[in-house]
This record gives C-alpha cells, structure tokens and sequence, in this order.
C-alpha cells in the first residue's frame, strides 16, 4: 500500500487494516510454530495472556474505560503504550465502543450483541464503517478520556508507534514480531469477542446470573477460568465502575487481586 494512501485513512480504516492482519497472523502463526519450533507457539500464546490481563482487561477495560481504580503517572503511561501492543485500539476508540455497548447492552444500538448474529457478534462488527458506528448506532466519545494528554497522543500516534516497535521487533528476528505483535494481538481480539462479546451474553450450561440487569448478561465460571479475567459478566454490568468483578465469597478474579497489589493507589 502506498504511504500517502495509508497517511490519508482516518483511525477506523487503520484498525481495520490491522485488526485483519492480526487476524491472519493466527492461522500463519500455527504454520511458522509447526514447521520451525511449537515454542514459538508457546511464547504467543503466553504473550497473548499477559497482554490480555495486564493490557485489555486492566489497563483498556477497567482503567481507561470504566475508572474503577486510580493508579501512578508511570503505570498510566505504561497502560496507555500497553494498549498499542496489545492491538486493541487506542483507550479513546476502546472506550468509546465498550460505553456504548453498557448503555445499549442486547439492544438495537448494541455494537456486537449475539442477537445481530453470530459472524457479527464474534467477528465483523469492527470492520463496519466510521459511518455505521457514528450515525446509524449513534457511538459518542465519553468526554472525560479526551481530557487525557498521554491518551490523545497514543490515539493520534497509535498506528505509528503500533509499526515502530513491530519494526524493531522484526529487526531482531521475523518470528519475535510475528508471535509479539499481530499474533499475540489477533487472540486477543478474537477471545474477546467471542468469549466476552458473545458467549457471556448467551446462556450457557453453567451460566448464572447474581443480578437482573435488563441484558443478556451472564456469569460463567469456565468462561472465567478462560479469559482469566471477564466470566462474570454479569456482576461487571450491574457494577461497571467497581474493578473487582468477584461477587460472591465462590467468586475469584485474578484481575482485581492484581490492581490491588500493583496498580491502584
């Protein structure tokens, strides 16, 4: 692609570019692990969970979205370039969706309900237009995170400093970028919207809900013990701005244990 092609196109189609490269990278990374050494496989998909934990769950979801916990000025920094490795989008366009997704959760204006469809829910919704987003679900940014200095710049610069470290990386060996960057960012994505996005909001053996919450919200304890972080969904969308998700004294959320340990001030 030509670069002045690529410096033209707004945020949504650079995501989207790259939200499609990190997808790819999966299957391709499979094949590189298979025919060279599983533990490479084994490097991304350990990556892939501290990314996940320390990065989208922590950092993108509970701090920068929902301000369930205050932390350092280093450790905001450190979330804010955590949400470039992690290739989930910047804290302003990550926030943005998730708000919007709790105040219309299951409904029309939802983003990514399973009641739009599976494919939709698990995997196209972010590959619609600026459009669709903004007019026809009628997306707003929360004005609060645009107030952020660290995180406006990580928005205008994020796709820039997404290709320098995957530069860097790949200047030390082809295989560190691919399972680092896309690789580990692709999992990410795609366990989110699946197991988040979709399962958790469809009733499944074991589901169970601690709240009424007018959605299709759901608890489950083996999608917590998957993602490690967001099984109890339902817990999360009665209390959004509590950063410990654990409800009841069965409960465990190792995120919550984390942010009290290391992060929240």
């Amino acid at each position: 692609m030509d670069y002045k092609v690529l410096k033209k196109m707004n945020y949504l189609d650079k995501f989207r570019l790259l939200y499609c490269v990190n997808i790819l990278s999966i299957p391709i990374g499979i094949v590189v692990a298979i025919y060279t050494s599983l533990w490479w496989l084994v490097l991304g998909i350990v990556w892939y969970r501290i990314v996940g934990i320390l990065f989208v769950s922590i950092g993108l979801h509970r701090y920068f979205t929902h301000r369930s916990f205050e932390t350092g000025y280093k450790r905001h920094i450190l979330f804010a370039i955590g949400s470039i490795i992690s290739g989930n989008g910047s804290p302003i366009a990550f926030a943005s969706q998730h708000i919007h997704h709790h105040r219309h959760s299951d409904k029309e204006l939802d983003l990514h309900s399973p009641k739009d469809g599976t494919l939709h829910s698990c995997f196209s919704w972010l590959l619609n237009s600026k459009k669709w987003f903004l007019e026809e679900k009628e997306m707003k940014i929360p004005m609060f995170i645009l107030k952020d200095r660290v995180v406006n710049f990580v928005h205008k610069y994020y796709f820039t400093c997404w290709t320098t470290i995957s530069f860097i990386l790949f200047l030390i060996d082809w295989k560190l970028f691919l399972f680092i960057m896309p690789f580990a960012g692709g999992l990410s994505i795609l366990t989110s919207n699946i197991v988040v996005g979709y399962l958790a909001h469809t009733k499944l053996p074991g589901s169970y809900k601690n709240f009424d919450t007018k959605d299709d919200s759901f608890n489950n304890e083996w999608i917590q013990i998957i993602e490690t972080a967001e099984g109890y969904h339902n817990n999360h969308h009665a209390d959004p701005s509590n950063y410990n998700f654990a409800k009841n004294k069965d409960e465990f959320d190792l995120c919550a244990v984390l942010i009290k340990k290391f992060f929240k001030v």
